[in-house]
């Protein structure tokens, strides 16, 4: 997915999300949104959460933006909105949300949200956990979903690896190093270890993908 579309998706989702929360619950906006939407799951979930706004209705145009999105790109988006949306929160210390008043605040904290960098999560967790001491009822969902995402990208890094080791077994030829009868005899059988060590590194990628 391109860049551009993909920062828009999550800063349509953003909006959308907020709007939705402003016309039902907007105490706890940032935390009832994701409670909610991660209830829901895969796209076509969110899309019957969504629906029970009127068509006309603000949230359901940003909503709607999202319509060409496959559930794999949609998932995605949803998981970083999220992690930006926490970041946010926290950084800013949020305690209420009054200073929403108007469709110019929504349009402001969007960019800010949007804007958040997530390049090292891990190093936020572990300067902000004295928020879970001061009030480990209010945001012990948040660091949850935080500690998620940090294993998560570390298992994606990690299949990441395991597949450019892969290729590179795959792709190796052995025959263009033989040099003699001996030689050829000795890499064949070493083409059965590789074999079986491909087999090994494969069974650890379908256990990430799990």
């Amino acid at each position: 997915m391109e860049k551009e579309i993909f920062e828009s998706s999550i800063l349509n989702l953003i909006k959308a999300v907020t709007y939705y929360q402003l016309a039902t619950t907007p105490e706890e906006l940032f935390e009832y949104s994701i409670r909610k939407l991660n209830y829901f799951g895969a796209k076509q979930g969110v899309d019957e959460f969504i629906a029970v706004l009127s068509e006309d209705h603000i949230s359901r145009k940003y909503y709607n933006e999202l319509n060409n999105l496959t559930n794999s790109d949609f998932m995605r988006i949803k998981a970083i909105a999220f992690i930006k949306m926490i970041m946010w929160e926290l950084s800013n210390k949020i305690n209420n949300w009054d200073f929403i008043q108007d469709d110019e605040d929504v349009e402001n904290m969007a960019s800010q949200v949007l804007n958040i960098d997530i390049s090292n999560v891990e190093d936020f967790v572990k300067n902000n956990t004295s928020l879970l001491n001061e009030n480990c009822n209010r945001y012990k969902y948040y660091f949850a979903i935080l500690y998620d995402y940090i294993v998560g990208q570390k298992e994606a890094q990690i299949s990441s690896l395991l597949k450019a080791e892969l290729n590179l077994f795959q792709s190796y030829n052995f025959h263009d190093i033989y040099k003699s009868n001996e030689d050829e005899f000795f890499f064949q059988n070493a083409e059965g270890e590789r074999r079986e060590y491909m087999n090994l590194v494969k069974n650890k990628i379908n256990k990430l993908m799990e």
